[in-house]
């Protein structure tokens, strides 16, 4: 689905973890979004470039509302979001299409996006509704996965982390690439990165490097 979490979507592996908090701080974000557009008049052409603009703006508006945690339908994000959509230039650092489909009357299109995540972040913060302070109180954990040979072996771990609701509130895929991938992991309050290692050493799937767990920093390896 176009508006769930992107296939959030929020870091690309350039030699680190790319993820929101300063931990693991970059200037890129990657992720995976559908967009879609109405074929008019028979012009496909412009179909499908309605469907990547589509496409670029749901990765702006999925990161944004991360950034600032409100949800996009929030009245106070719908505020922002046409100023944002406005300015799509500034954010959208490279895209690369994935797949595009082409029904009847409906043009779709997989893009994965990398987004200039500073850029947007100074932009928002001009807003009024982010700030340093707003971004350090939520608890997010870099997940860093070795060991992947396919995308399901982590659509397989992301739909285990979704399912510990009383652990994780939020998850945004970050960048998937052979056998490494990284995942941005909101925690709910008051719940320790350790719960979270011993739910995942618990499925018999990973090994856990536990140095950097104190730096909110996760390594984990899928076993073979």
């Amino acid at each position: 689905m176009k508006r769930a979490l992107p296939a959030i979507i929020l870091a690309l592996f350039l030699h680190a973890c790319v993820i929101f908090d300063v931990q693991c701080a970059s200037v890129l974000l990657s992720q995976e979004v559908e967009g879609n557009a109405v074929i008019k008049n028979n012009d496909v052409a412009q179909g499908r470039e309605d469907a990547i603009q589509d496409a670029l703006h749901t990765a702006i508006e999925n990161t944004a509302s991360g950034l600032i945690a409100i949800k996009v339908t929030d009245e106070k994000f719908l505020r922002i979001r046409k100023a944002l959509f406005e300015q799509a230039d500034k954010y959208i650092a490279n895209y690369k299409i994935v797949s595009e489909n082409k029904q009847p009357f409906i043009y779709t299109v997989n893009v994965n996006v990398s987004l200039a995540i500073s850029v947007l972040k100074d932009d928002l913060k001009n807003t009024g509704y982010f700030s340093n302070q707003n971004e350090k109180s939520i608890p997010r954990i870099c997940l860093i996965v070795r060991g992947l040979d396919s995308y399901s072996q982590y659509n397989n771990l992301k739909e285990f982390l979704l399912t510990r609701k009383n652990i994780v509130k939020n998850i945004y895929p970050e960048n998937f690439e052979w056998q490494k991938a990284a995942l941005n992991v909101e925690m709910t309050e008051n719940v320790s990165t350790q719960k979270l290692t011993d739910e995942l050493e618990k499925t018999g799937l990973y090994s856990i490097n536990a140095t950097q767990i104190n730096n909110n920093i996760i390594e984990i390896n899928l076993f073979r």
